[in-house]
């Protein structure tokens, strides 16, 4: 594939070149939140619903709760290889944690993803990262990473084996996620 152009005006959602089942991981189609859960609960009233999303014209995941207070898990548990892409689309109009918990050849790392414009390294087994400062502007974006290439930015050498799970901390909705290449 060299391209996908589109002239005119209009809406586009869900455009993907998956190999057999797609990848995709959690798209909310099937209407439940099976393997999502509370991982922090500050508030006692955090949440995870599935939903119809009048934005995306689609299922979504919703997260709610007291901000970054509260936390959610969606497992993973895949073996990786090099080349392997992590997507996922999320609409947040607050501040949020993305946290992709990998076991690596120098043990577990978290590929932290936040709405910042600069990657801040490894603290830690926290791999720091932006995905620009206006990614909690409360309008659905699509996210895609190459989590070697992240992980080798702060630690070159260490190598991925494992992604055990996909973490937020922050309330907004989240849809879409995939694992490419893998």
């Amino acid at each position: 594939i060299h391209a996908f152009l589109i002239r005119g005006s209009g809406r586009i959602d869900d455009i993907r070149t998956f190999a057999d089942d797609g990848g995709v991981l959690e798209d909310a189609e099937d209407g439940n939140t099976d393997g999502w859960t509370v991982y922090v609960n500050t508030s006692g009233a955090a949440s995870i619903i599935n939903v119809e999303s009048a934005d995306k014209q689609s299922r979504v995941i919703r997260l709610a709760g007291d901000g970054r207070s509260d936390g959610y898990r969606f497992d993973i548990n895949q073996d990786v290889n090099p080349n392997s892409q992590l997507n996922w689309s999320l609409n947040y109009s607050e501040t949020f944690a993305i946290f992709v918990s990998v076991e690596t050849a120098n043990g577990r790392r978290y590929l932290t993803y936040s709405p910042r414009d600069d990657n801040r390294g490894l603290s830690g087994q926290y791999v720091l990262l932006g995905v620009g400062a206006n990614a909690a502007n409360g309008r659905w974006q699509t996210f895609n990473r190459n989590l070697s290439e992240d992980l080798a930015g702060a630690e070159a050498g260490n190598t991925i084996t494992r992604i055990n799970s996909f973490m937020i901390r922050g309330s907004g909705e989240v849809d879409d996620i995939a694992l490419i290449g893998n």
